[in-house]
Formats: C-alpha cells, sequence, structure tokens
C-alpha cells in the first residue's frame, strides 16, 4: 500500500449512524437536543464533570489531612467539607457517565460554590477545581474586586472571619450551573 499523493485520492472515514455513544456505548443525554451543537455541550459537561473530580479529590485529600488529628471543632467542619467534596467528586464522577443523575447532582455542586460570605460574624466559602470570584468588600469606601484561580479546592466555614468584610459570587459556578441548566 502506498502513501495518498493528494487528499482526494485518501480514503474516507467510517461514518456511523445514530446519536453520538458516550461510556459504555450508550446514548448521552445530549444526543436528546434536537438544537445545533451538542458536541460543545459534551465538550463543556466534560470539563465541568473533571473540574468536579480533581477537586473533589483534592479536596478529599486536603479534608482528610484537617479530620485525622480529630481533636476539636475544627475537625468536625473538616467533616462537613469532606461531604461536600465527596459529594462534588460524587457528582462529577455520575457526570462522566452520562447519567441523568449527574447533571442533577452537579447542579446542586455548582450552586453550592457560588456564595462567598465573609463577615466578621459568619464566613462560608466553596469551590472546587477552579473559581473565578468577583466580590466586593464593605467598608467605608466599599470596591470591587476579582480573584481568580484553576486547579484548586477551598472550603471555609467559620462563626468569625476577616476583619474588611466582603461578599461575592463565583461566576464560573454560576456558569456551569447555566450550562447544566439549559441544555
Amino acid at each position: 500500500m502506498s502513501w495518498p499523493k493528494a487528499w482526494s485520492e485518501a480514503p474516507a472515514p467510517l461514518a456511523r449512524e445514530g446519536p453520538p455513544l458516550g461510556i459504555r456505548g450508550r446514548a448521552t443525554y445530549n444526543a436528546r437536543s434536537l438544537g445545533p451543537g451538542p458536541g460543545m455541550r459534551l465538550i463543556l459537561f466534560r470539563l465541568i464533570g473533571i473540574l468536579e473530580i480533581a477537586g473533589g479529590l483534592y479536596g478529599v485529600a486536603a479534608m482528610l489531612r484537617r479530620v485525622l488529628p480529630f481533636n476539636n471543632h475544627e475537625s468536625i467542619i473538616a467533616l462537613l467539607g469532606l461531604a461536600l467534596f465527596g459529594f462534588v467528586l460524587a457528582a462529577g464522577v455520575q457526570l462522566l457517565d452520562d447519567s441523568e443523575r449527574g447533571v442533577r447532582m452537579s447542579r446542586w455542586a455548582q450552586l453550592l460554590q457560588v456564595p462567598l460570605i465573609a463577615l466578621p460574624v459568619f464566613s462560608y466559602a466553596l469551590h472546587s477545581g477552579a473559581f473565578v470570584s468577583v466580590f466586593t468588600t464593605l467598608q467605608a469606601s466599599p470596591r470591587l474586586g476579582l480573584d481568580w484561580y484553576f486547579g484548586s479546592q477551598g472550603f471555609r466555614l467559620a462563626a468569625s472571619g476577616p476583619s474588611v468584610p466582603r461578599l461575592g459570587v463565583n461566576v464560573l459556578a454560576i456558569v456551569s450551573w447555566l450550562v447544566l441548566r439549559l441544555r
């Protein structure tokens, strides 16, 4: 057999009829949409799932390190973080497995990552995989800020907070939730 000398001589790829197949040869949930771009949706769903799995694994490992001494209030908070990161990890695995349950779990996982609350009396923040946060500081002269990071995890839940309070949202979690919701 010799190499083709022009593109027109190259053999045509085999065409397959039917919906696109996901893991284990099942039709993906994106195959049901009749609109344009189910391939792009599949790529976005896979990216969200990969970030959830990576951030969930990293978060579970970090929370296990905080839980193991099991000595005080910090360990109880770490157990809650372990449960949250375990949920995010399970949501990512289910999402990559092309299940409808994975889409629902991932929506909840993204909603848990939306708020950023850092007040002197209460703090809550969660991110898994990546975040793009837009926040404002609450002081005499409020200012808007932007913070982002890729390949990370973070969990903060406390009955205290910083001296300069701030409120914000994780824009990446909102966009991911919209992608999962508006499929």
